[in-house]
């Protein structure tokens, strides 16, 4: 997901991969699924297959940490902050950020990379200098399109008119 805010020459570009179930989601889930199995398990038990006890704990134990991982892997974010003469690229999972890079922004270049492999997505990539930082390896193409477009657009700074502001210099 690629979302866009800020006004005149400051702009944040967020990037974030797309999630199907929020964490408050994930733990309902993880109820039901408890709750089904712990029936389950127990009607079994019941019956004399008490062995079934153990497995379906450690099916739960699982499934918990399989949500857990996929859950940490879908909160990362990358924010690319421009403001005035700055370009500022973190990473990292919500509030905490693992990495901060910071380019002049005159510099600061944007490319959107094919693959060389036919069927690969592309790669968007902020570089300076022979300095690359990666950007939204975990979007859609045309997510990355997108987010190629936004962030050429936000740092291309028109050079003002010479022509207007030589007409509002007084002479006198």
């Amino acid at each position: 997901m690629v979302s866009m805010s800020g006004e005149g020459p400051d702009h944040t570009v967020v990037l974030r991969p797309n999630l199907s179930l929020s964490w408050r989601q994930a733990k309902a889930l993880l109820v039901v699924v408890a709750l089904v199995l712990a029936g389950l398990a127990s009607g079994f038990a019941v019956v004399g297959l008490w062995t079934v006890l153990p497995l379906a704990g450690a099916e739960w134990l699982a499934l918990a940490v399989a949500l857990y991982v996929v859950q940490r892997r879908g909160h990362r974010m990358e924010i690319v902050s421009v403001r005035g003469g700055c370009v500022a690229v973190e990473k990292g999972c919500g509030p905490l950020r693992a990495s901060k890079r910071e380019f002049p922004r005159g510099w600061v270049r944007v490319h959107l990379r094919r693959s060389p492999v036919r069927g690969y997505p592309s790669r968007l990539v902020l570089a300076m200098h022979g300095e690359e930082v990666a950007l939204g390896d975990f979007l859609a193409e045309d997510e990355r399109r997108h987010a190629a477009k936004l962030l050429h657009r936000t740092l291309v700074r028109p050079f003002p008119d010479v022509a207007a502001t030589a007409g509002s210099v007084r002479r006198g």
